[in-house]
């Protein structure tokens, strides 16, 4: 009788647990513009330079925003459409930068596959925090070299550059405040400023973007 009892409550527990598991999707869908704390799980990465100058232009302007006596930079904040598909367990979303959906004349280009589901449409912004967007720039830029036409050589010297970075944004306490990371930094300045040197060194022989 126990074991039978003990069955019943497995099956019990397996059931409820799939009925769960197929409730529909309850998130809120809107044309209505909102705000997201944080960059979209979705993987889209809003905040990527789209080529090396740009990302070593823009860790120069980090750089020099931190040591400079002006506020706190305020996160980067980036617009960006969810366009989403169905609803219940089959809905599903896909996720463009507001600028490249807006040139497509607002054009889902998975429109035409799921023409026969209803179609919502979400505008949102990323806020991305300074610490957040020069991790990832850093991490980032052994990619965007590797896509530019640099050679082998100037590849490894960014590669290395980035590694370098990437330990001295690691050696910052984890999740501090906005003081205390620009104090963190500014400690760093001379190997953070010889290592950019060394990434506008490699640009500067193919582009004249960053002068």
């Amino acid at each position: 009788m126990r074991l039978q009892n003990y069955a019943l409550t497995i099956c019990s527990v397996l059931l409820f647990g799939m009925l769960l598991g197929c409730q529909p999707n309850s998130s809120t869908v809107d044309s209505q513009p909102g705000t997201n704390s944080q960059a979209p799980r979705h993987g889209l990465k809003l905040h990527k330079p789209k080529t090396l100058p740009l990302a070593v232009t823009r860790l120069f302007q980090i750089n020099e925003s931190l040591l400079s006596e002006d506020p706190f930079p305020a996160p980067l904040e980036i617009d960006y459409v969810e366009v989403i598909h169905g609803t219940g367990p089959g809905g599903h979303s896909h996720f463009y930068p507001a600028s490249t959906y807006d040139a497509k004349g607002e054009h889902d280009d998975h429109h035409d596959a799921h023409s026969e589901e209803d179609e919502s449409i979400k505008r949102l912004t990323a806020e991305i925090p300074l610490q957040t967007e020069v991790k990832d720039i850093v991490k980032w830029l052994p990619d965007l070299a590797a896509k530019s036409n640099a050679s082998e050589a100037d590849w490894t010297t960014v590669s290395d550059t980035s590694k370098s970075l990437t330990k001295i944004i690691a050696g910052i306490t984890k999740e501090p405040s906005d003081a205390d990371f620009r104090a963190a930094w500014s400690k760093q300045t001379k190997e953070i400023e010889a290592l950019l040197a060394k990434l506008k060194t490699v640009t500067a022989k193919s582009t004249r973007e960053i002068k």
